[in-house]
């Protein structure tokens, strides 16, 4: 008969075994791990199924995609220079915008600002990076939260500078492939004083004649604190009482980053914290930041990559089925080692623990046995 002390051994262990088995796998589906890789893994695959829209869209519009500049042939990169063109830009930056890390990246920025289902972010995007515009749509839909657009046409160089594929027809691939169910709340030119001034008269016309056929808003006032003050309207209204859960800028739109210097130091990604420009000076960044809007700042391309471990200027494309991007982003908890070497150090214990402990001297002396 085993005894009783060596039975008592082997329930605790298989108790202990039980109980940890149980409290490793509760902590393994916490949002900072592998739920949360799972959700990261969605939005990088909402952005792969945009990116190929897009591309799909510009090859039936008839525009060529260059493949020495878009080697991944995703359609969102224009060209060098065009009518559209406000502003130089880097192609390694345009490049790597397009890549479906960041929309695991953006989900993962909007999750730590608090953005769960249901509730509204607000995008202010510029046309220098329709790659994140559709990371941002891709996050969204991926979290379940409703995205509220304000485009601005102007972009820099290797942006959506096509004048036949600008940003609000790349805005409809992305809604006809899913990622979004809505139009834009507002469309503006950009550029200088949101005039597209360097666009050139005609192509600035011809812009505003696309955008009153849409049907959609166009913000054209001069003055920034009327310009930000409209588009502030606009998200308030689509966002309602509870007002955006954060704010998404993407390039450098004059009416977003306003036109203080102090909007040079805001960190590429996630910021909970913003500097408050010179009165008058600023933008709907720092209208959203008084309100207490988590801002996601989406320019400066390099430090984006670098702070959040993202692989700069891919080619191929990362596969959103691999999980590099995702243990990166979103490793599993601290609580979840410390609770494993715990367990097993526990483990250890108590299979060392003398299992003929508190067997009678009699039995011991005959070899351990219960005299059978």
């Amino acid at each position: 008969m085993t005894s009783l002390t060596e039975r008592s051994v082997r329930r605790r262990i298989l108790v202990a075994g039980l109980a940890s088995a149980g409290l490793l796998v509760l902590l393994h589906s916490l949002p900072s791990g592998a739920g949360e890789s799972r959700l990261l893994q969605e939005a990088a695959r909402w952005m792969k199924r945009g990116v190929q829209a897009a591309a799909e869209a510009r090859r039936q519009r008839g525009i060529d995609i260059d493949v020495q500049a878009d080697p991944n042939r995703t359609g969102l990169i224009g060209p060098e220079v065009s009518p559209l063109v406000t502003t130089l830009g880097s192609l390694e930056s345009k490049r790597t915008a397009t890549s479906p890390e960041m929309g695991a990246a953006v989900a993962w920025m909007l999750r730590r600002a608090g953005v769960d289902s249901g509730r509204t972010v607000a995008i202010g995007a510029s046309g220098s990076f329709p790659g994140l515009l559709a990371a941002s749509l891709a996050a969204c839909r991926a979290l379940g939260a409703e995205p509220a657009v304000i485009l601005s046409l102007g972009a820099s160089s290797w942006g959506a500078t096509h004048t036949d594929f600008h940003l609000l027809d790349i805005h409809t691939a992305f809604q006809e492939a899913g990622l979004t169910s809505l139009r834009p709340l507002a469309v503006s030119l950009g550029g200088a004083r949101d005039q597209g001034g360097e666009m050139g008269p005609s192509v600035a016309e011809a812009l505003r004649e696309e955008v009153a056929e849409a049907g959609i808003p166009l913000i054209g006032e001069q003055e920034l604190q009327r310009n930000v003050a409209r588009r502030m309207q606009y998200y308030q209204e689509s966002a309602g009482s509870g007002g955006p859960a954060a704010f998404i800028n993407i390039g450098g739109a004059w009416a977003n980053l306003g036109r203080s210097e102090v909007a040079l130091g805001l960190r590429p990604g996630l910021n909970r914290q913003v500097r408050r420009p010179p009165r008058g000076e600023g933008g709907v960044v720092h209208a959203m930041a008084r309100n207490g809007v988590p801002v996601v700042h989406l320019l400066h391309l390099r430090g984006l990559a670098s702070r959040y471990g993202l692989q700069w200027d891919p080619v191929p494309l990362p596969d959103p089925e691999a999980a590099g991007i995702y243990r990166r982003l979103a490793p599993l908890p601290t609580l979840f080692w410390v609770a494993l070497a715990a367990y097993l150090l526990c483990l250890a214990g108590l299979v060392t623990v003398p299992l003929s402990r508190g067997v009678p001297a009699a039995g011991r002396a005959a070899g351990g046995t219960d005299g059978i």
